[in-house]
């Protein structure tokens, strides 16, 4: 069934572009197909925001990302750049778990936490704890976290996805982005650092309206662009050209685009910030490099996954359903094989898709982690070949250099 809706255009007040920063290029990787296969389709076209949206949860919108492929050092026999080092896959969950996975997403090893006796949300609030995993982002060889929310957080670093150094320790962040050799955090003051996350800048006043952030991503659109949005019931975006160095509100944006975000994600030419939805817009999309962004409502959909982009289509996930889209307006929903709810989701170089089960109180014994060739036909891990343990909430991909556990 097609069904064919209306864009609406929400201005808000108006504010010129700077110009463009420096041109750069996104982290390296394969724009192989995210495409989907088998089970029924529906397509959509465009959408009418709503203009009230609820408070969301802190998130980063870098992880999964879908074409990070590292370091590019080296090459093959037609001169393009090929990855060097180890693939890695990791996950970063609530109360301070991390866990990685050196084979492509077959098993998952070196699970740590705080505390693994602990059970969350029986007795204790782990959504706002030190221990909460509010963003990963991979960037040229490391991986970096923002733990805590509602409380004293920090920002760690790894390199090899198990042992971790803490770099920034106070406030806290929904998320980091890179881009163009730049870390960034999405804050109301956010840091930025330009020598891969070792040290960091003194905060730099965004503008946000709302003072609580929900999440940033970075768009290689016009020089390159980071993107944060913020706040709860009305939300705000804000963009910055320069590498984070200052930043500017859209000419027009509607309210729900800066609340309750799933992920920020971007092609070469389009920014795309996908919301849990439910009621209201699940989508807001700019063409011009954030100068404008407009609203899509999908109708009845909740996205539970955050998103990418694989380098030919945004891919995003509702309860049993892979939405994709070529150009972040048109979007076609089709059926999972089986029809399970993913939360955090990525995917590699080579077009694997990773993923852990969704949805709420689905942790511990219930747990369930996936593996998928297509995003759309996925197989459920077997006991053994993961720990299963506290809620996750966000999984990177990268080339690392070879470790003992990852050879």
């Amino acid at each position: 069934m097609r069904c064919t809706v209306v864009l609406v255009l929400l201005p808000l007040a108006c504010a010129a572009e700077p110009e463009s920063g420096e041109t750069g290029d996104a982290t390296g990787g394969d724009a192989s197909d995210g495409g989907s296969t088998g089970g029924p389709t529906t397509s959509m076209t465009g959408g009418t925001p709503e203009t009230t949206a609820g408070p969301g949860g802190p998130g980063s919108s870098s992880d999964g990302g879908g074409t990070e492929a590292g370091s590019s050092e080296g090459g093959d026999s037609t001169g393009i750049p090929q990855p060097s080092g180890v693939p890695l896959f990791v996950a970063q969950g609530h109360m301070g778990r991390t866990t990685i996975s050196c084979d492509r997403g077959q098993t998952w090893i070196h699970d740590h936490s705080l505390d693994d006796a602990v059970r969350c949300f029986d007795g204790i609030d782990c959504d706002h704890d030190e221990g909460a995993g509010t963003g990963l982002v991979f960037g040229d060889g490391a991986f970096l976290t923002t733990w805590g929310w509602g409380t004293e957080g920090n920002i760690a670093r790894s390199t090899d996805g198990i042992t971790w150094d803490v770099v920034v320790t106070g406030p806290t962040f929904a998320g980091l982005a890179f881009g163009d050799g730049v870390f960034v955090t999405g804050g109301h003051d956010a840091l930025r650092s330009a020598d891969l996350g070792v040290t960091w800048a003194d905060p730099v006043d965004t503008g946000l309206t709302q003072w609580t952030p929900r999440g940033i991503g970075w768009a290689p659109t016009a020089g390159g662009r980071f993107v944060i949005g913020g706040g709860g019931d009305v939300g705000d975006v804000v963009v910055s050209s320069d590498g984070g160095a200052s930043w500017w509100h859209p000419d027009a944006a509607p309210i729900e685009c800066g609340s309750s975000i799933r992920s920020i994600v971007a092609s070469d030419d389009t920014i795309v910030i996908v919301r849990p939805g439910g009621a209201g817009a699940e989508l807001c999309v700019s063409h011009d490099a954030g100068v404008e962004f407009t609203a899509i409502d999908l109708g009845d959909v909740y996205f539970e996954s955050r998103a990418m982009w694989t380098g030919e289509a945004f891919l995003v996930w509702a309860n049993g359903a892979m939405w994709s889209s070529t150009n972040g307006d048109d979007w076609t929903s089709t059926a999972l094989q089986p029809a399970i709810n993913l939360g955090p989701v990525a995917r590699d170089d080579a077009g694997n898709f990773v993923a852990v089960r969704g949805g709420w109180q689905v942790w511990y014994e219930s747990q369930e982690f996936y593996r998928s060739t297509d995003g759309v036909t996925w197989e459920t891990l077997a006991p053994g070949t993961f720990t299963p343990s506290h809620p996750m909430n966000h999984i990177a991909f990268g080339y690392v250099d070879a470790t003992d556990a990852c050879g």
